[in-house]
């Protein structure tokens, strides 16, 4: 071969390789381009526009905002105000967040990390059902900081839902009722270890919750009198979360007892009889769908009407 067609051989090879350098870089850039504004394409293909995770602000939404009167001038970066699918997708976050924007902060994300069960599980409840209903235990009388830490969350992070709170301290609740604090909140009170008083409150109440939270006196046969009592109030998919499961098997908490419940009970060995029963029963004729434990707590999920008991 001459040097002449060996020159030539070269600058072709050269020339098919800078064309392929080339196109490589097209379709990098092409495809880059299309994985940033996926989900505009395609909704221009749909018809359709693309759902914010964040309300959208326009000019008016901004001078009302920056002035109206109530110092809320940030309302975009408030939980309640953002489309709940960031409920959806990211709750441990989003609660972890709205719990810290508040004084005082609740001791649920600070001695403890429930934000993960509730992450997981209340917050995307809330964004399939904005009306739920919901009752806790434990309004906080007793707690360093004062009470009424976890209902300013609750309305910060569910202002359609239906908030109960049961108490134990009457006085703290005419006390905290009479200051305002209570404000959008229904109240009921008495020792949930006592079956007239929880009766008291299903009567008052409707029962028919969607959402149960024990973060009462935490005594073992309180913890346990009070989910007999309420699971069966529990709407189908509903969920009952138990909190400071940590101190079950500490003589303090098993102090208290009920006509049914002695101090021998401890709470976490009751919920290992549930798990082992929804491993091995077959039948599944228990109503409880799942329970899921992380540190310290645990919630349960009821059985919607769909997937049936027994099936």
């Amino acid at each position: 071969m001459s040097r002449r067609d060996r020159s030539d051989a070269y600058s072709f090879r050269l020339l098919v390789l800078t064309n392929l350098l080339t196109a490589s870089i097209i379709f990098f850039l092409i495809t880059n381009f299309f994985l940033v504004h996926e989900n505009a394409i395609l909704s221009k293909f749909r018809g359709d526009e693309t759902v914010p995770l964040t309300k959208p602000s326009s000019d008016d939404d901004n001078d009302n905002n920056n002035d109206n009167g109530n110092g809320d001038e940030h309302l975009d970066n408030d939980p309640s105000s953002n489309h709940t699918l960031e409920y959806l997708n990211n709750g441990l976050a989003v609660y972890l967040e709205a719990a810290r924007s508040l004084q005082p902060i609740t001791d649920k994300v600070t001695d403890h990390t429930y934000q993960i069960m509730y992450g997981k599980f209340l917050l995307p409840y809330y964004h399939q059902k904005p009306s739920m209903k919901m009752l806790e235990i434990g309004l906080g009388c007793d707690m360093r900081y004062g009470p009424g830490a976890s209902v300013n969350l609750y309305k910060k992070l569910f202002p359609e839902a239906e908030l109960w709170e049961a108490e134990y301290n009457r006085r703290c609740v005419e006390r905290n009722t009479k200051a305002g604090k209570l404000d959008g909140v229904h109240v009921v009170v008495g020792d949930q270890g006592n079956v007239t008083v929880l009766d008291s409150w299903i009567e008052k109440s409707g029962g028919n919750f969607d959402v149960v939270i024990d973060d009462g006196g935490h005594q073992n046969c309180q913890i346990w009198h009070s989910f007999q009592k309420l699971w069966p109030t529990v709407n189908p998919g509903g969920l009952y979360f138990i909190e400071d499961m940590q101190v079950a098997k500490n003589a303090v908490y098993r102090k208290a007892t009920t006509e049914t419940c002695d101090g021998n009970l401890i709470v976490p060995e009751k919920l290992k009889e549930i798990v082992d029963d929804l491993l091995y029963d077959t039948s599944r004729k228990s109503d409880i769908e799942f329970i899921f434990c992380q540190s310290e707590a645990c919630v349960l999920g009821k059985k919607h009407l769909s997937s049936g008991v027994g099936n």
